[in-house]
């Protein structure tokens, strides 16, 4: 019985990446117009006037509102309380990076990442435990 070597492993995965690069092309390429149209109906939008309004609405929401929200943010809160934010946030997206890495094909790194929160949802729980029990301590 023949073993594979490293050389058959990597020519197979090479094989595939171009398998890969190629079926990318192939239906990139179907997004690609050969026409050209100059004419204003084939730049109709029936939804432009929509588009416009919701555009504008956006620019001042965010120049009215969500703005001054993020330079206040920016400028009031520390650094760690910012950082535990943005911890905070990413820890949600966790999962999605975990089904990301699966997709690929890494299962090893989609394992870290769910192990990295759960150890950081775990250390979170311990120390939530160690405040109260040196609450009743203390009392």
């Amino acid at each position: 019985m023949r073993t594979r070597s490293v050389h058959d492993r990597s020519a197979w995965a090479l094989a595939g990446r171009a398998a890969a690069a190629i079926c990318v092309l192939v239906i990139a390429s179907g997004c690609a117009s050969t026409r050209m149209a100059d004419d204003e109906a084939a730049n109709f939008d029936p939804f432009e006037p929509v588009n416009r309004k919701v555009f504008a609405f956006n620019q001042a929401a965010d120049r009215w509102v969500f703005r001054p929200i993020a330079r206040g943010y920016d400028r009031i809160l520390p650094a760690p309380v910012k950082s535990g934010v943005t911890n905070f946030f990413d820890n949600l997206s966790t999962p999605i990076w975990a089904l990301n890495h699966l997709l690929q094909g890494q299962p090893g790194e989609a394992g870290r990442q769910v192990g990295r929160v759960l150890q950081l949802d775990q250390l979170a729980v311990d120390e939530r435990a160690d405040v109260a029990l040196l609450r009743e301590v203390l009392e």
